[in-house]
């Protein structure tokens, strides 16, 4: 269940875009980097950007989910896993320092290699 929040305490906002649908215009419109309340990580917001690269450059997506071997599951398993981390270490470290946390991903970073 979600928690209660004030309108004065911080959030965290996930955009999950598709590319080509002008969500890089929509945040230069909102002008978040020189927002001072609102907070990313280096990436830009992207969380999941080093998990379908490592996905892309070992192959997964060119084959079936079923041809993985266990060690290949694995190491999928464990790179979504480092990024879901990142995104509870950073949402905890903004919300100590009273900030928003904003997060944006393309949709094909975030659901599994699998079903590329």
């Amino acid at each position: 269940m979600p928690s209660k929040r004030s309108i004065n305490q911080p959030t965290q906002v996930l955009l999950i875009s598709i590319p080509r649908t002008a969500s890089n215009l929509l945040v230069k419109v909102f002008n978040l980097p020189n927002q001072s309340n609102v907070h990313s990580n280096e990436k830009g917001g992207y969380f999941f950007y080093w998990a379908f690269i490592a996905a892309a450059r070992r192959g997964y997506m060119e084959k079936p989910a079923e041809k993985w071997t266990n060690q290949e599951k694995e190491e999928v398993r464990a790179i979504y896993q480092g990024c879901l981390d990142k995104i509870e270490e950073c949402t905890s470290e903004f919300e100590e320092k009273n900030k928003m946390m904003f997060a944006k991903e393309h949709a094909f970073w975030i659901h599994s290699p699998a079903s590329l």
